[in-house]
């Protein structure tokens, strides 16, 4: 009485851990009561590990669960919209501790186990395939940002509707100067768990204001990132956005994600309701060929564009490949590299 065992099937190649003297990596925080926080590793592995009477464990496919106390930390509050950002955040700390992640983002990892937030839906709802969606955008963003720093080691990046992104520690060259731009919640938030600094500075504010372009200063060399945000606005809003960035900022690049008709509606029913966001934050920007952008203003120029597996899927095995490949072929979501020649 008192105490409770758990196990979890092996997994090939992994050793047993007994005890509580065994360190075990963290992942997830899945939190079920304000005064625990659940934390799920993405990996099976085999394990007998006992634990006080008042903690609870789930286990799921692949997944072992570490408990730790959380104390009476108040749950984090965002607007519905907002919410989203822990999406991707918790997607970055899942793929870092995978034994052969394809990205590695380990303070994602240290604000999942921070973070006052229950987890515990995302991570038993959120299909796998749209996790991998958020680990292969982070890289193809984080090789545009380098290839673009690469041409102007100077350049200024914008990181649009930041949330809780941390690219700046994946990309930075030591010499660019970057702006997080969100909105007044979410950059107090993003100040508990991550410093400015002089060439890394936050913008409290909307995409939609245009007080940050004065922030800024340097109006040339500019590059956009827009990740999750874009698809969130009527294309109407969508447009003006574009042409209040070619009137403030000609020449800029912007590199996005965007998503087909077909990619609004699998998202809002598969993502977030299942994901327990709130129904209010749901996607409204289609679009069925991202060279229609290119008929919107002379000044638009499609660079490059791909589906969001394309250069991802081969570091998975056949089944997972086959899943990211209808994915593809149905334009789910796709990413984009954009110029609004001045």
């Amino acid at each position: 009485a008192g105490r409770r065992k758990v196990s979890a099937r092996p997994a090939r190649g992994q050793k047993e851990m007994i005890g509580q003297e065994r360190q075990i990596p963290t992942i997830v925080g899945d939190k079920r009561t304000r005064k625990e926080k659940f934390v799920m590793l993405y990996k099976s592995s085999k394990f007998t590990q006992t634990y006080p009477e008042n903690f609870t464990i789930t286990l799921g496919e692949g997944f072992c669960v570490e408990i730790n106390t959380m104390g009476n930390s108040e749950d984090i509050k965002l607007g519905s919209v907002q919410e989203t950002l822990l999406l991707p955040l918790w997607g970055r700390a899942v793929e870092t501790q995978k034994p052969e992640p394809l990205l590695v983002d380990e303070k994602a990892v240290s604000i999942i186990n921070s973070i006052p937030y229950d987890f515990s839906v995302i991570a038993e709802n959120v299909p796998g395939i749209s996790r991998l969606s958020w680990i292969a955008r982070s890289i193809y963003f984080d090789n545009k940002i380098k290839a673009f720093t690469d041409r102007f080691p100077e350049a200024v990046i914008v990181n649009v509707g930041c949330g809780l992104d941390t690219t700046f520690d994946r990309v930075d060259n030591g010499i660019l100067r970057w702006f997080d731009l969100d909105l007044p919640d979410v950059i107090e938030l993003r100040r508990k768990y991550i410093a400015e600094s002089d060439r890394r500075h936050f913008i409290s504010g909307s995409v939609l204001d245009t007080g940050w372009y004065d922030a800024i200063g340097e109006k040339k060399k500019v590059m956009l990132l827009i990740a999750g945000v874009l698809y969130y606005f009527e294309e109407g809003v969508v447009k003006d956005l574009f042409n209040e960035f070619h009137t403030r900022l000609p020449g800029t690049e912007i590199i996005f994600d965007y998503a087909s008709p077909r990619g609004i509606s699998v998202s809002n029913k598969v993502v977030l309701k299942k994901g327990g966001m709130d129904r209010s934050a749901t996607l409204k920007w289609g679009i069925k060929n991202i060279m229609e952008l290119e008929q919107w203003a002379g000044y638009i120029r499609v660079i490059s564009h791909e589906p969001m597996y394309k250069a991802f899927k081969k570091n998975y095995p056949f089944l997972h490949r086959v899943g990211m490949s209808l994915t593809d072929a149905l334009k789910i979501m796709s990413l984009a590299h954009v110029r609004l020649n001045g």
